[in-house]
């Protein structure tokens, strides 16, 4: 779906991705690859280039995608997991439209995580996402710095 009420934009299926045995289930369930889900999804819906690390190419604007965390909600069934998941959003310029641009991505991929609960997936139903950020933090590895905005997601997700 889209933000603004038009229609959604053609998109591929948004598969989760697997790890574990080749059939995608571990101890008789499947085991969300929330990277691959989130990256495919973002990309989908948005505009930007929604990645795993920082692309080779960083003179336009990108979002880098982390997980920090994952724990199962739901002991001993191991059913639903809750991921802690980090969002890196980069402007492709410094200065204040860089930051400009930096905050704008943020609030994009801000209202699509918010919106993943409404949205369908092969092999995964997203039940609740909970955003924290944004905090304006630019990367100092940049020489100069480049202008980022964070994210941080809780998405509880089962298969």
């Amino acid at each position: 779906g889209t933000l603004d009420g038009t229609q959604p934009r053609d998109r591929p299926t948004v598969s989760c991705g697997v790890f574990g045995e080749t059939s995608g289930r571990v101890g008789g369930r499947v085991v969300i690859d929330i990277e691959a889900l989130l990256t495919t999804y973002l990309n989908a819906e948005t505009d930007e280039r929604i990645v795993g690390e920082i692309p080779s190419d960083t003179g336009s604007a990108w979002v880098k995608v982390t997980l920090l965390d994952g724990r199962d909600q739901t002991r001993p069934a191991d059913y639903l997991t809750n991921f802690l998941v980090q969002f890196d959003c980069y402007a492709g310029t410094n200065g204040p439209t860089g930051q400009g641009e930096a905050q704008a991505i943020a609030a994009d991929v801000r209202g699509f995580l918010l919106a993943m609960p409404s949205e369908t997936f092969v092999d995964a139903v997203v039940t609740n996402v909970v955003v924290r950020g944004p905090r304006r933090i630019p990367d100092t590895e940049f020489k100069p710095a480049r202008q980022r905005f964070i994210l941080e997601a809780e998405i509880d997700v089962h298969s």
